[in-house]
Protein backbone atom coordinates (compact mmCIF):
# COMPACT_ATOMS: atom_id res chain seq x y z
CA UNK A 1 0.00 0.00 0.00
CA UNK A 2 1.23 3.64 -0.21
CA UNK A 3 2.40 5.01 2.92
CA UNK A 4 -1.23 7.05 3.20
CA UNK A 5 -2.79 3.60 3.53
CA UNK A 6 -4.13 4.07 0.00
CA UNK A 7 -4.06 1.55 -3.28
CA UNK A 8 -3.70 -1.42 -1.43
CA UNK A 9 -2.93 -4.62 -2.96
CA UNK A 10 -2.49 -8.04 -2.47
CA UNK A 11 0.26 -9.78 -3.43
CA UNK A 12 -0.30 -13.46 -2.19
CA UNK A 13 -3.26 -14.66 -0.15
CA UNK A 14 -2.23 -18.67 -0.61
CA UNK A 15 -5.70 -20.21 -0.27
CA UNK A 16 -7.53 -20.92 2.49
CA UNK A 17 -4.71 -22.38 4.50
CA UNK A 18 -4.91 -24.04 8.06
CA UNK A 19 -5.50 -23.27 11.37
CA UNK A 20 -4.06 -24.03 13.91
CA UNK A 21 -5.03 -23.16 18.24
CA UNK A 22 -3.37 -19.94 17.77
CA UNK A 23 -3.93 -18.89 14.37
CA UNK A 24 -6.45 -18.44 11.98
CA UNK A 25 -5.52 -19.61 8.35
CA UNK A 26 -3.37 -16.98 6.63
CA UNK A 27 -0.26 -15.68 5.84
CA UNK A 28 1.92 -13.90 9.04
CA UNK A 29 5.21 -11.78 9.36
CA UNK A 30 6.00 -10.37 5.94
CA UNK A 31 9.68 -9.52 5.48
CA UNK A 32 11.02 -6.99 2.17
CA UNK A 33 14.20 -8.16 1.24
CA UNK A 34 17.07 -5.63 1.17
CA UNK A 35 16.92 -4.96 -2.67
CA UNK A 36 13.05 -5.07 -2.80
CA UNK A 37 12.35 -7.89 -5.01
CA UNK A 38 11.01 -10.59 -2.44
CA UNK A 39 8.73 -11.00 0.89
CA UNK A 40 8.78 -13.67 3.26
CA UNK A 41 6.47 -14.87 5.22
CA UNK A 42 5.24 -18.24 7.20
CA UNK A 43 2.08 -19.60 7.05
CA UNK A 44 0.61 -23.06 8.69
CA UNK A 45 0.51 -26.28 6.83
CA UNK A 46 -1.00 -28.70 8.83
CA UNK A 47 -1.98 -29.19 12.41
CA UNK A 48 -2.03 -32.26 14.30
CA UNK A 49 -0.90 -31.65 17.81
CA UNK A 50 2.61 -31.77 16.86
CA UNK A 51 5.45 -29.31 17.92
CA UNK A 52 4.34 -28.92 20.90
CA UNK A 53 0.48 -28.09 19.85
CA UNK A 54 1.82 -25.17 17.46
CA UNK A 55 1.25 -27.47 14.25
CA UNK A 56 3.78 -27.55 11.01
CA UNK A 57 4.43 -24.14 9.61
CA UNK A 58 6.82 -23.38 6.32
CA UNK A 59 8.38 -20.06 5.17
CA UNK A 60 7.55 -19.14 1.96
CA UNK A 61 9.38 -16.63 -0.68
CA UNK A 62 7.72 -14.69 -3.41
CA UNK A 63 8.43 -11.94 -5.29
CA UNK A 64 6.53 -8.71 -4.73
CA UNK A 65 4.41 -8.78 -8.22
CA UNK A 66 2.67 -12.06 -6.84
CA UNK A 67 5.01 -14.62 -8.63
CA UNK A 68 7.86 -17.28 -7.84
CA UNK A 69 6.35 -18.19 -5.07
CA UNK A 70 8.79 -20.68 -2.80
CA UNK A 71 8.47 -23.57 0.31
CA UNK A 72 12.13 -22.49 1.52
CA UNK A 73 10.81 -24.94 4.44
CA UNK A 74 10.08 -27.78 1.71
CA UNK A 75 12.78 -26.88 -0.81
CA UNK A 76 15.93 -26.96 2.45
CA UNK A 77 14.11 -30.57 3.87
CA UNK A 78 13.34 -28.76 7.19
CA UNK A 79 9.54 -29.27 6.42
CA UNK A 80 8.26 -30.84 9.34
CA UNK A 81 9.13 -27.73 12.33
CA UNK A 82 7.43 -24.68 13.02
CA UNK A 83 9.36 -22.04 11.81
CA UNK A 84 8.45 -18.51 12.31
CA UNK A 85 9.30 -15.12 11.98
CA UNK A 86 11.59 -15.06 8.78
CA UNK A 87 14.08 -11.88 8.55
CA UNK A 88 16.94 -11.56 5.46
CA UNK A 89 20.36 -10.40 6.50
CA UNK A 90 21.47 -7.46 5.38
CA UNK A 91 23.15 -8.41 2.46
CA UNK A 92 20.00 -10.43 1.22
CA UNK A 93 21.70 -14.27 1.26
CA UNK A 94 20.34 -15.38 4.23
CA UNK A 95 17.36 -15.55 6.47
CA UNK A 96 17.02 -15.88 10.28
CA UNK A 97 14.23 -17.31 11.86
CA UNK A 98 13.08 -19.17 15.19
CA UNK A 99 12.19 -22.77 15.22
CA UNK A 100 10.30 -25.31 17.28
CA UNK A 101 10.82 -28.75 16.48
CA UNK A 102 9.08 -31.41 18.96
CA UNK A 103 11.06 -34.79 17.91
CA UNK A 104 10.90 -38.18 18.80
CA UNK A 105 14.19 -37.78 20.42
CA UNK A 106 13.93 -35.21 22.97
CA UNK A 107 17.40 -34.39 22.74
CA UNK A 108 16.89 -33.44 18.94
CA UNK A 109 13.43 -30.97 20.03
CA UNK A 110 14.19 -27.74 20.03
CA UNK A 111 12.94 -24.36 20.22
CA UNK A 112 15.68 -22.00 18.43
CA UNK A 113 16.86 -19.65 16.31
CA UNK A 114 18.24 -20.79 13.02
CA UNK A 115 19.90 -19.53 9.98
CA UNK A 116 19.26 -20.73 6.16
CA UNK A 117 20.71 -19.52 2.96
CA UNK A 118 18.01 -17.51 0.64
CA UNK A 119 16.82 -20.96 -1.08
CA UNK A 120 16.41 -22.59 2.08
CA UNK A 121 19.12 -24.69 2.19
CA UNK A 122 22.07 -24.94 4.39
CA UNK A 123 20.14 -24.80 7.44
CA UNK A 124 22.44 -23.66 10.36
CA UNK A 125 20.94 -24.02 14.29
CA UNK A 126 22.40 -21.05 15.64
CA UNK A 127 21.04 -21.14 20.03
CA UNK A 128 21.41 -24.44 21.84
CA UNK A 129 19.53 -22.90 24.87
CA UNK A 130 17.09 -24.97 26.69
CA UNK A 131 14.71 -21.82 27.09
CA UNK A 132 12.89 -20.54 24.41
CA UNK A 133 14.48 -18.93 22.07
CA UNK A 134 12.72 -16.97 18.97
CA UNK A 135 11.87 -13.98 17.51
CA UNK A 136 15.56 -13.15 15.71
CA UNK A 137 15.52 -9.99 13.63
CA UNK A 138 18.33 -8.83 11.37
CA UNK A 139 19.54 -5.29 11.89
CA UNK A 140 20.07 -3.43 8.69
Amino acid sequence: MDTDGGNVQIIYDGGPGISTPGFAPGNYDPSWSPDDQWIIFERATAYNGENWDSGTWHIFKVKVDGSGITDLSLTGGHDDRAEYLPSFSPDGQFIVFGSIYEAASPGDSHNDIFKMDATGNSLTRLTFDPANDMYPVWIH
